[in-house]
């Protein structure tokens, strides 16, 4: 279980991260390099932010496969 746990929690992070870096790419490369100003400021609240929503999708998950809840309890 608590393997189970750090494997979602990183895998949550990873993916949370990897899509707003590549957004945040996609950006820049959309808008021309001149024209983007991502300070480290922005950045860094992005990476976190990423990681926490990360976190969020990854876990809900962990509901669902819990056989002891009830399941009209695990929809609401």
């Amino acid at each position: 279980m608590k393997v189970d746990l750090i494997k979602r929690l990183a895998m949550g992070a990873f993916v949370g991260c990897f899509i707003v870096m590549l957004i945040m790419v996609l950006i820049s490369l959309q808008r021309g390099p001149q024209n983007v100003h991502f300070d480290g400021v922005t950045v860094i609240n992005a990476f976190l932010g990423s990681i926490v929503v990360g976190w969020g999708f990854s876990l809900t998950g962990l509901i669902y496969e819990r056989e002891d809840i009830a399941f009209p309890l695990q929809v609401a």
